[in-house]
């Protein structure tokens, strides 16, 4: 009964998780859907930068500034109590991270590396919560899971998989990236540090997937489809 609270609990707050996927899905829509009478796309990767980095620094502000308000951070935590966890109530919001890491994705990496990236995030740390709450059992790094990080793996595999299987000039490739990129998303999301995974999961990804492109010599990572 204690594993089905926890897991009814974690449901609850990765529901809620899935919102982000509107950023990766906007971004790439924005990429690829051009604009009606006109030669390119709605959107550019200068453009995205700009509204994502808005979007974190505002949501960012506001954090602090309930933090920094008694009063405003009662009246918060009444009212998302069921999408915090405990440490959340006098410390910033996933979401503050998510933002910024989404942000810094987009900064950083080409469009398809930021995507997959936030998608790693998105349905690996989902997938992660879901099988260790539920049948975990060996214990890695508390409270991570070996079967946690497994579901992890797979997840943010089938994620790579279908963002880079067009990647040329050979199929393997395709899954040597998906690996290195799933592998990486994996680790960040089971490792014992400090940092929240929502900031580690994107960037380790990122810079993982960035430096296997190079090393296996694939000079573009277009977006698919």
């Amino acid at each position: 009964m204690l594993r089905l609270r926890r897991l009814v609990r974690e449901l609850r707050r990765k529901g809620f998780h899935f919102s982000g996927l509107v950023i990766p899905v906007l971004y790439y829509l924005g990429l690829r859907v051009p604009i009606p009478g006109a030669d390119g796309p709605w959107l550019t990767r200068e453009l995205a930068i700009w509204i994502v980095g808005a979007g974190a620094a505002i949501y960012l502000v506001t954090d602090m500034t309930r933090l920094s308000d008694p009063s405003m951070n009662r009246r918060f935590v009444r009212v998302f109590r069921v999408l915090l966890r405990p440490s959340e109530v006098r410390a910033p919001t996933g979401t503050s991270y998510y933002l910024l890491g989404a942000f810094l994705s987009i900064l950083l990496f080409s469009p398809v590396v930021a995507i997959a990236a936030i998608l790693f995030l998105v349905f690996g740390d989902f997938t992660a919560a879901l099988v260790g709450t539920s049948v975990g059992r060996i214990r890695i790094f508390p409270p991570r899971t070996l079967e946690g990080s497994a579901g992890c793996l797979l997840a943010c595999l089938a994620v790579g998989i279908a963002l880079f299987w067009h990647v040329k000039p050979v199929w393997p490739v395709a899954v040597a990236l998906a690996f290195v990129g799933a592998a990486a998303a994996t680790v960040a999301e089971g490792a014992p540090w400090r940092l929240n995974d929502n900031l580690t999961i994107p960037l380790v990804s990122g810079l993982a997937l960035r430096f296997a492109a190079r090393g296996l010599g694939v000079v573009e990572l277009p977006l698919p489809w």
